[in-house]
C-alpha cells in the first residue's frame, strides 16, 4: 500500500520538476538556493553581519573625536553641525 503522503511529495516534486524544466528561471532561482544552503550562506552573511556592526562603532567614535577637534575653535561650524545631526536624526 502507497502511504498517501508519500504520493502526495512525489506529486509535489513532479511538478517542480516539470516546471523548473519549462522556466529556465525558476530552475535558476532554486540551484542558487540550494547552492545558499549547501554553502551554509546563512552563517556566512551573520558572520558577516556580526562583523561590520562591531565594526561600526569605532568608526563613529573616530568621527566624533575628529569633528571635535575640527570645529573646537569655531562655535558657529559647531551649531550648524549639531542643527544639522537634529534635523537629519529625530528624536
Amino acid at each position: 500500500m502507497n502511504n498517501p503522503v508519500r504520493r502526495g511529495v512525489g506529486a509535489v516534486r513532479a511538478l517542480l520538476r516539470r516546471q523548473r524544466d519549462r522556466r529556465p528561471w525558476l530552475d535558476h532561482l532554486v540551484h542558487a538556493g540550494g547552492h545558499y544552503n549547501r554553502a551554509q550562506g546563512a552563517l556566512l552573511s551573520s558572520g558577516v553581519t556580526y562583523y561590520v556592526f562591531l565594526a561600526l562603532f569605532p568608526v563613529v567614535l573616530l568621527v566624533a573625536a575628529i569633528a571635535g577637534l575640527v570645529l573646537r575653535g569655531d562655535p558657529l561650524l559647531e551649531q550648524e553641525l549639531v542643527r544639522g545631526i537634529r534635523d537629519a536624526v529625530p528624536g
